[in-house]
């Protein structure tokens, strides 16, 4: 029995839930480079996880947040946190190697059991500060009444960070942007797509050869019906004098703006410290009176910039 455990754990796949916490952009990045280049496949919930990976230092505010994001990842599983770029090929290659270790494993069973609850009605929401392919410290607070958001305020937690993003990333910026919303609306080909480009073009190793995979992925995304069906009217922002041009429309339309700065099309969007303020005191008018379960798209097509607006609140 003992040699079964070991050759099972042994062949278990590594399913990696990636979080990030304010700071934790660039660390984030590497570690979805990496994720990628070993053949993991990303967990979209704890359920489906083995690996928790923090992306960034997180501080002592969010960590009851991820302590209970890592309760309910099933056993067997391991934590990671990788603090900056050269730490995620290192500390995923420990976790891999810590998750396969039978001795290990054993030896932390009974603290990883976890309590079923019965189910119950939905009252109270909140989603964030920590979760995949979501915006770092980001949390939105919510009432679900009759299948609906109400009473919906965010907040932004953490240190101050500072936004990862330069001027010099335009094309990157927006394929990171892309991919996300593609990763949050179930694409997840075209999403690894959209992650790999954003990696040549943040390591300056986008040329030509890049450029037809470039167009064949833009033309993708841009005539897919079923992103079509997803996206229109969701979180639709009409234009005004205060509301920056890059979030105007819905997600759809956001969403192939990107693709366009993507393909050197189009001009970037303002910087996200402009952006970033209006969207997170938009974001509770842009989600009350909508299901629950289209939040996630709507807070990834206005992809907010947390680390430039960290300690805000917004009603």
């Amino acid at each position: 029995m003992v040699e079964l455990s070991a050759w099972l754990l042994r062949h278990t796949p590594v399913r990696p839930l990636v979080v990030a916490v304010p700071g934790g952009t660039g660390a984030r990045l590497a570690v979805e480079r990496a994720v990628r280049e070993r053949g993991w496949r990303p967990a979209r919930g704890p359920a489906e996880a083995n690996v928790l990976v923090v992306a960034g230092a997180a501080g002592p505010d969010l960590e009851p947040h991820l302590s209970r994001v890592y309760d309910a990842v099933p056993a067997p599983r391991e934590r990671v946190d990788v603090a900056g770029v050269s730490a995620a090929d290192p500390q995923l290659d420990a976790a891999a190697t810590a998750l396969r270790d039978l001795s290990r494993q054993r030896e932390r069973l009974p603290a990883t059991r976890g309590t079923v609850t019965a189910p119950q009605a939905i009252r109270s929401l909140r989603l964030g500060p920590v979760a995949p392919l979501w915006p770092a410290g980001l949390t939105v607070h919510a009432v679900v009444r009759d299948g609906l958001l109400a009473d919906v305020s965010t907040e932004v937690a953490g240190e101050p960070a500072g936004s990862f993003w330069t001027a010099d990333d335009t094309r990157a910026r927006a394929l990171d942007a892309a991919a996300r919303l593609l990763a949050v609306a179930g694409w997840p080909d075209a999403a690894q797509t959209a992650a790999y480009l954003r990696d040549t073009a943040l390591a300056g190793t986008f040329g030509a050869e890049q450029a037809p995979s470039l167009r064949r992925w833009a033309r993708r995304v841009r005539g897919s019906p079923a992103l079509r069906r997803l996206l229109t009217g969701v979180g639709g922002v009409p234009p005004g004098p205060s509301v920056p041009r890059s979030l105007t429309g819905d997600a759809r339309r956001r969403l192939h703006r990107w693709v366009t700065v993507a393909a050197g099309d189009g001009t970037s969007r303002p910087a996200r410290d402009e952006a970033t303020p209006w969207a997170l005191a938009a974001l509770p008018g842009l989600l009350r009176a909508s299901p629950p379960e289209r939040a996630g798209l709507v807070v990834a097509s206005l992809d907010p910039d947390a680390d430039a607006l960290v300690g805000t609140h917004a009603g």
